[in-house]
């Protein structure tokens, strides 16, 4: 939760810095962006790691930590 907070922020800073640096005076981008978009945004992303954590999960289950320490590479 706190990369998505983190990563809304910064999205909105590169959301405005790339507009300001695209725009030319004969085209003007919209600025706004719907708070519909955040909610989405942060649902697929809360979705997917969700689903490489079940996928995952039994795999990292059957990791020898000690035994991964131990290893060289």
């Amino acid at each position: 939760f706190i990369g998505m907070t983190v990563g809304v922020a910064a999205g909105i800073v590169l959301h405005k810095i790339v507009l300001f640096m695209a725009e030319v005076d004969i085209v003007m981008y919209g600025r706004d962006i719907n708070f519909a978009s955040y909610i989405y945004s942060l649902a697929l992303a809360f979705a997917f790691s969700m689903f490489v954590n079940v996928v995952l999960h039994k795999k990292l289950q059957k990791v020898d930590m000690v035994e991964s320490l131990k290893s060289i590479e």
